[in-house]
């Protein structure tokens, strides 16, 4: 299986494993590829700049968590014209431009989503949680 992490499971596996569901733990574990959008680290920088939703780290932390993220074996996928463009025409289930980003690329790379959030089952994407 082909995982997609949003940013608060790739936070959580990142920094604090047991976090996350036991299936969530078990489907990155056992995935064949696991990847992450660059929107994550965009938004975690966004977020920690402005000291929002008491993050566990600051900005000057997420070079080294990029570094890690990727040494443990997660491959990164940039924000393409398509997906920006697919994010935009999503139905309005969910506001937040970070998550339709997300949702958008899983959608374009046929990927299942490791995420708790309640809105992204909305879509036509696997959710693993």
């Amino acid at each position: 299986m082909e995982i997609l992490l949003d940013t608060q499971s790739l936070l959580w596996w990142a920094i604090d494993p047991t976090r996350l569901s036991r299936k969530a733990r078990k489907t990155i574990r056992d995935s064949e590829n696991l990847y992450f959008g660059l929107c994550s680290f965009w938004e975690l920088s966004i977020k920690a700049n402005k000291k929002k939703h008491n993050l566990p780290l600051e900005a000057r932390d997420l070079t080294p968590l990029l570094k890690a993220v990727k040494s443990n074996g997660a491959t990164e996928l940039e924000i393409s014209s398509d997906c920006f463009f697919k994010s935009t025409s999503l139905p309005y289930h969910h506001r937040d431009p970070f998550d339709r980003l997300i949702i958008a690329t899983a959608i374009l790379h046929r990927l299942s989503i490791v995420s708790s959030d309640r809105d992204f089952p909305k879509y036509e994407v696997p959710v693993i949680w």
